[in-house]
């Protein structure tokens, strides 16, 4: 028979025991400040306060340390890959970042959208608005002169001239130029993955949203998907590039899956581009493949790719890339061979047959999104699966090997 204090040694030592198992399944966050934990850590479904009251330990990757082990925020659901996958409004690990920190949602269920704080556009408010302005001034001079002359018939005669000038000055201000814009959705990193959907092929029509590119009309796409794309930061760069490019917005965590594809031969003239890497003229073939947006990340432009030839010099650079979408991590010495093997631009998809299952972001925002693709080397990553959904529905795709990194263009 146990005594009281038997049964309380004995409870102590379970709940040690349920303390250990959550440590070692999950890493732990430290909550800044001195002691204390927020709210109640959700014991016991959610996770528990530890280590001397200083942090929460949660019982899923889902569920945020520092907000009390709360399971993906904003109604975000929980994948069974442990990420959270979060309606159009939200984005983060955690679901918890509303509209890009730039406006706010009209509802936090499928239906809400976002109302985006001046100088601010996008599906998630996160490309910013640039306006330039142009004044000129026109001054105008008048001038007058007027003579008088006097005559007096006596032994003296005058002749006198006055002179009158008046200056009018006349100040014109005008607006004559407003250029806005629009960064496309960042560099796209992409994976070698298998697609553990059924095989299935679609006749589709590709409307070009860049000009100089033709519409492919009768293309025909094969599922599985053979790639998976996501938005990534390039940093330290070395040695430096040339410059040049568009202006990259903040990192909304831009998700593709991307499909074979094939259209009929037509003949597509050469096309002047410039990314980071320097400008340059590219000979563009057949498009080759389509990137189509996927969950869980934003809405965003399809986007077709072309194979394509760099008349500029060769040349080699290491960076880093920093992950912006749940799931990836972040990866240094990266090696790119700055001679592009693609050019890709955004299309609009029609004429779909067989009809789609469905699924994915709404359509895009028709920015005309231009990248520049090229081969990428890095460390191989081990990743788990990530689940995905876009209009051909939804899968589990397994990263594996780097694929290359598409860069934006203008």
């Amino acid at each position: 028979m146990q005594t009281s204090a038997g049964r309380t040694v004995l409870s102590i030592l379970a709940s040690l025991a349920v303390a250990s198992s959550l440590v070692t399944l999950w890493p732990v966050t430290r909550v800044s400040g001195t002691g204390g934990c927020p709210l109640n850590c959700s014991f016991p479904s959610g996770g528990f306060c530890g280590f001397n009251n200083s942090m929460c330990v949660c019982s899923s990757p889902c569920r945020n340390p520092a907000d009390g082990c709360t399971l993906c925020n904003n109604e975000g659901s929980c994948l069974v890959n442990s990420s959270c996958s979060c309606f159009p409004c939200f984005s983060g690990t955690f679901c918890d970042t509303e509209c890009s920190g730039n406006g706010t949602c009209t509802n936090t269920n499928s239906s809400g959208t976002c109302v985006c704080n001046p100088g601010f556009t996008g599906s998630q408010c996160g490309t910013v608005v640039t306006t330039t302005t142009t004044t000129s001034t026109t001054t105008t001079t008048e001038t007058t002169t007027s003579t008088t002359a006097t005559t007096t018939t006596t032994t003296e005669t005058t002749t006198s001239t006055t002179a009158t000038t008046t200056t009018t000055t006349e100040t014109t201000t005008t607006t004559s130029s407003t250029t806005t814009t629009l960064p496309g959705p960042g560099h796209l990193k992409c994976y070698k993955t298998k697609d553990a959907r059924a095989k299935a092929s679609y006749t589709l029509d590709l409307i070009a949203g860049v000009g100089g590119f033709p519409n492919s009309l009768g293309c025909t796409l094969k599922l599985g998907s053979k790639k998976i794309c996501v938005q990534v930061d390039k940093q330290n760069v070395a040695p430096t590039p040339p410059g040049g490019g568009p202006a990259i917005g903040a990192n909304q965590g831009s998700v593709y899956l991307s499909y074979k594809l094939k259209c009929p031969k037509q003949t597509v003239g050469s096309v002047p581009l410039a990314d980071q890497f320097g400008p340059g003229v590219f000979s563009v073939g057949a498009p080759k493949e389509l990137l189509v947006p996927a969950l869980p990340g934003p809405s965003n432009d399809h986007l077709a790719c072309y194979k394509a030839k760099d008349a500029r010099a060769k040349a080699s650079y290491t960076l880093d890339l920093v992950a912006g979408v749940a799931g990836f991590t972040n990866e240094t010495g990266c090696a790119l061979k700055a001679r592009a093997k693609s050019v890709c631009v955004a299309v609009t998809k029609q004429n779909v047959v067989p009809s789609p299952p469905g699924g994915g972001p709404a359509p895009g925002p028709g920015a005309g999104a231009k990248y520049i693709g090229y081969k990428l080397k890095c460390p191989t990553p081990t990743l788990s699966s990530v689940s995905a959904t876009d209009q051909f529905g939804v899968g589990l795709f397994p990263p594996k090997k780097v694929a290359g990194l598409l860069v934006p263009a203008q």
